[in-house]
């Protein structure tokens, strides 16, 4: 992954230009006008070759490979790898070329301090370059902040790769996802479900991951704002993950609310209660579910069932199972069954004679 991200990359192939250039540029300064000028020719013939190469390698690739997951990138691949070869092919063709008549290009004239310089600056530039990409795409050599974007941003592998060394650093990066927070696009934060808001539920999960008492007063003021039910039941999972005991009752009072947008969102509170151990909420977790005629027998009701059971089992008081067999036998013979196979996934069963 690290050799697409770094060596395929738009950056890395700047620099390799630019150290052309500037091998090409010193050869001049030093004195070999023939040589450099020789040397720019083959370097510039080396890029001509790898373009056509890779738009050569393209459409072979696409002509040879069947469709399915995995083509796109296999074509990419393979037309890299053409145009590699064929960019070094004129590379060291040329070479060849200017080592078998050396004699031609060795003919040394004046120096020139400034095209020197010039050529310096070129590999300065290139290596800049070279090196910036490599931090870029190095999750080990990021900053807090670079780190806090990658790991949310469209990049998959860097991604995952990112929020693994974010979550290494612990509580040293909750400043900078703050930061990352509060300047994210707030302008649908009133929208449930607005695909704008996916880096702001993604770094209240961060902040909740990350704990302490920083990332918990951020998620308390998330959690209690005005904004759409899936970014504060977000903020809640967030504050369950922290372990903020303080806020469990606020989080299952929000269970009672019945409209479409927090039902869905149901899932997350239910989900942070099970992480808090909140056996004093029961009767919340009970209401959440009680189910409508339009529910029953539905995946939703399936899925919230699960997270439900899921909390009521890691509680684990004769309450908390009483309330397991009052929602297993207060519905269908359907809901029954879904309550049974979800405590079999689980390693448990309904108690005896319940």
């Amino acid at each position: 992954m690290l050799f697409e991200r770094f060596v395929l990359s738009a950056p890395v192939g700047m620099a390799v230009i630019a150290a052309f250039v500037g091998a090409a540029l010193l050869t001049m300064g030093r004195g070999y006008r023939r040589l450099g000028a020789a040397l720019a020719i083959v370097f510039g013939a080396s890029v001509v070759f790898s373009i056509v190469g890779w738009f050569g390698g393209a459409a072979v690739g696409l002509a040879i490979t069947s469709p399915g997951e995995g083509a796109g990138v296999a074509v990419m691949l393979f037309a890299f790898l053409v145009a590699g070869l064929c960019g070094a092919g004129a590379l060291f063709g040329g070479i060849g070329w200017i080592v078998w008549k050396r004699e031609r290009y060795l003919a040394r004239g004046k120096r020139s301090r400034a095209l020197v310089a010039f050529a310096i600056a070129m590999f300065a530039g290139g290596a800049a370059l070279a090196g910036m990409q490599l931090v870029r795409v190095t999750p080990g050599l990021m900053s807090d902040r670079m780190l806090s974007g990658q790991a949310s941003g469209p990049n998959g592998s860097l991604r995952a790769e990112a929020r693994e060394e974010l979550l290494s650093r612990g509580q040293e990066a909750v400043p900078e996802v703050i930061a990352a927070l509060r300047s994210a696009d707030k302008s649908d934060v009133h929208i449930f479900e607005s695909g704008i808001n996916g880096g702001i539920l993604y770094h209240l999960e961060m902040l909740g991951l990350l704990g302490g008492p920083q990332a918990i007063a951020e998620l308390r003021t998330w959690f209690i704002s005005d904004y759409a039910p899936d970014i504060r039941a977000a903020a809640a999972r967030g504050l369950g993950e922290s372990g903020d005991s303080e806020s469990a009752h606020a989080i299952a009072v929000l269970l009672e609310e019945r409209s479409y947008e927090w039902r869905k969102s149901h899932f997350q509170l239910l989900r942070a209660l099970a992480l808090l151990k909140a056996k004093d909420e029961l009767p919340h977790i009970k209401s959440a579910l009680q189910f409508t005629p339009d529910e029953e027998g539905t995946s939703f009701q399936i899925g919230l069932l699960g997270e439900g059971i899921a909390a009521l089992v890691e509680f684990d008081t004769p309450e908390a199972w009483e309330a397991v067999s009052e929602v297993a036998n207060s519905g269908s013979g359907a809901r029954r069954e879904t309550v049974e196979r979800i405590l079999r996934e689980m390693g448990k069963a309904l108690p005896a004679g319940k």
